[in-house]
């Protein structure tokens, strides 16, 4: 089998993808094939491993640091309940095991032209970055223009710069006044870009107290009782309608002063699980820099982990993080 290591940010499905371009899979079950059997020469079992874990193995690292680095897990595993703080990549409960295991293959893909024009100037080829496929995310993070849409349902199975040269990618459709420096959108895109540093979870009673001491200093209800001005009608006010009609599918059914469960959920008790993105949001509209949002955030570890959390993860390429 031919490998390659991923490339700085490609998200895993993409790995996946080049791979397969590589070894001439037409069909991904081929790809998994080859998987298996580089594995069973190296003397491992493949069939003890997810297909995240095997393409971590045969690209030199270990599943921690493949997840933390080449998957969407540190944006998505916000708002966990204590005890499910295991680092990304390592979970052991069933759920978890699922969610490692499920291979996005059919996901939108998404690329920033500029970057795909920097790829080609410094590698001779492009790749797709996971940060371009955060939930929100219209804009590239770096060079802050508007993302293209891959019209093709096996997007990873090419190149971003091969996509754009058969005019199979189309710009979403945004208004540069959404992303304003230092406004809510720019706050959000900041928080969520610190979260991908992230070696484990967002726990959810540590972040939810901090987040209704903001919201009530704002003067905002947390409780569900109708005609009280809520954090989702602070959010229409705040956030350009066209965002939040595009990324949030319940936001037609936002009446003022009522309850609106994946905007305003954040607020609530702790045994009510937020999304991921409406954690982010909150952050964003109640605080007042990313810096702040940041810290909560990325401070959030049970005190159980307070004392780990001061161990950074082993840098790529280090000792630690390649398997021998």
């Amino acid at each position: 089998m031919l490998l390659t290591r991923p490339m700085p940010d490609e998200l895993a499905v993409a790995h996946e993808g080049r791979l397969a371009v590589l070894n001439d899979c037409v069909e991904v079950c081929a790809l998994y094939n080859l998987l298996e059997a580089e594995l069973a020469q190296r003397g491992l079992d493949p069939l003890r491993f997810p297909k995240l874990h095997q393409l971590a193995l045969v690209s030199g690292l270990t599943p921690h640091v493949y997840a933390r680095l080449h998957t969407l897990l540190p944006a998505t595993r916000v708002d966990c309940r204590d005890g499910d703080d295991a680092p990304h990549g390592t979970e052991t409960s069933r759920q978890s095991k699922a969610r490692i295991r499920r291979s996005p293959q059919t996901m939108q893909a998404y690329c920033c032209p500029t970057c795909v024009e920097e790829d080609l100037r410094e590698w001779g080829f492009s790749w797709f970055r996971r940060f371009h496929h955060i939930r929100g995310f219209d804009w590239c993070p770096v060079h802050r223009h508007a993302l293209s849409a891959v019209d093709s349902s096996s997007a990873f199975y090419k190149l971003p710069h091969q996509w754009l040269q058969e005019g199979r990618t189309s710009p979403i459709e945004t208004a540069e006044d959404e992303l304003v420096a230092g406004g809510v959108l720019d706050r959000y895109v900041s928080i969520y870009m610190a979260l991908l540093d992230r070696d484990r979870p967002v726990i959810r009673s540590v972040i939810r107290p901090k987040l209704v001491a903001a919201a009530k200093t704002r003067g905002l209800a947390t409780s569900t009782k109708p005609n009280l001005f809520r954090l989702s009608d602070l959010v229409a006010e705040v956030v350009p309608a066209r965002w939040l009609t595009r990324h949030i599918a319940s936001w037609h059914l936002k009446i003022p002063r009522t309850f609106l469960q994946h905007v305003d959920v954040p607020l609530r008790g702790v045994n009510d699980r937020a999304a991921s993105d409406a954690v982010v949001l909150a952050a964003a509209v109640l605080l007042p820099s990313a810096g702040e949002g940041i810290g909560l955030l990325t401070g959030s570890l049970s005190a159980a982990l307070q004392v780990a959390s001061a161990r950074r993860a082993p840098a790529r390429g280090s000792s630690e993080a390649v398997v021998a």
